[in-house]
């Protein structure tokens, strides 16, 4: 059983915007011959703010794909770069690009991942935790 789970989503998100990546993320990984029964993706809450400076680290979205189903299968180098790819993807538009996102399966493995990063003309407003134009 595979269970996507999604750290790092900034604590403003709208819940049906949260209710929608969640039928997203299933609706993907069916997509990829997967039982949609057996999808659970899992978003667990960040006790602090996003950082807002870079001596807070980063904003980037982690998705880690939690399963099995992958060990042992003669094509599962490939399996893993469609499924990370359309992961991150389908992460990735549901924030409009605006943030940076990487997929991982299990154990992270470097080949099993896929990383989208954020557009560059965006950065989180301090005050508000939005994301906003750069003036830069």
């Amino acid at each position: 059983m595979p269970f996507p789970i999604v750290y790092g989503v900034p604590a403003n998100t709208p819940v049906e915007l949260l209710k929608q990546l969640r039928r997203d993320i299933v609706s993907t990984l069916v997509s990829k011959g997967i039982k949609q029964d057996w999808i659970h993706p899992f978003f667990p809450m960040d006790f602090l703010d996003t950082p807002t400076e870079p001596e807070e680290g980063c904003s980037t979205i982690f998705v880690s794909l939690e399963t099995a189903m992958l060990e042992g299968r003669a094509s599962a180098d490939q399996i893993a770069e469609d499924i990370t790819t359309s992961l991150a993807k389908t992460v990735w538009e549901a924030f409009r690009g605006e943030l940076e996102v990487e997929v991982f399966i299990g154990r992270r493995n470097p080949i099993w991942k896929c990383l989208l990063p954020a557009k560059p003309d965006f950065v989180c407003c301090p005050s508000c935790e939005q994301l906003i134009p750069s003036t830069d």
